[in-house]
C-alpha cells in the first residue's frame, strides 16, 4: 500500500514595521488576517542612538523568531524636502539614524532568509495624517489603536496584504 504524502501548506506570517529610533510600531498578520500589534518603546532616555537601535533590533529579532515570520514590510525612511519637519530631521541626523535601523533589520532578515520589502510612505498612505489612518483601521478592523506608530504599522500591513 502506497501512502500519499501531503505537504503542509506554508502559513504566511507578515511583520509590518513603522520604524523609529525611540519608538517602533509593529503589526503581525497571518494569511492576510490581522493578529496583533504594539509599539516597542525605549524608556531609558540616557541610551545613545546606537544603543536604542540595538534594543529595537533585539525586540524585532524576538518577534521574527516567536511568530515565525515569512515576510517583513518596513516603512521606508524618507526626507521630505522643503518641509520644516524635513529640515529638522536632516539637521539632527535622524533620517540617517533611521536608515541605519532599517538597514540592520534588513540584514537580519536576509540572514534568516526572510523576504523584506521597503514601502515608501507616499505609496501606502499618501499624505494622509496618522489620525486618519487610525480611523480607517477602526472602520476596517473594528479596533481602536491609540498609539500612532502602531496604527501606521497596522495600516502598512493592511496595505501590503491588499496589494500583494
Amino acid at each position: 500500500m502506497v501512502r500519499k504524502v501531503h505537504k503542509a501548506r506554508k502559513i504566511n506570517r507578515l511583520l509590518a514595521i513603522d520604524p523609529g529610533t525611540r519608538k517602533a510600531g509593529y503589526a503581525i498578520f497571518e494569511n492576510g488576517l490581522y493578529l496583533c500589534s504594539d509599539v516597542i518603546i525605549i524608556k531609558n532616555k540616557k541610551l545613545t542612538w546606537l544603543q536604542r537601535v540595538d534594543f529595537i533590533i533585539i525586540e524585532i529579532t524576538q518577534l521574527l523568531k516567536h511568530f515565525k515570520i515569512d515576510i517583513v514590510v518596513i516603512e521606508e525612511p524618507q526626507l521630505f524636502i522643503g518641509s520644516r519637519k524635513g529640515r529638522a530631521a536632516s539637521n539632527s541626523g535622524s533620517v540617517l539614524k533611521l536608515t541605519a535601523l532599517v538597514h540592520s533589520i534588513r540584514i537580519i532578515c536576509r540572514i534568516k532568509k526572510i523576504k523584506v520589502y521597503l514601502i515608501p510612505v507616499r505609496k501606502w498612505k499618501g499624505t494622509v495624517p496618522k489620525a486618519i489612518t487610525q480611523k480607517r483601521i477602526k472602520r476596517h478592523l473594528g479596533i481602536d489603536i491609540t498609539q500612532l506608530d502602531e496604527s501606521d504599522a497596522v495600516g502598512l500591513g493592511l496595505w501590503y496584504v491588499r496589494n500583494s
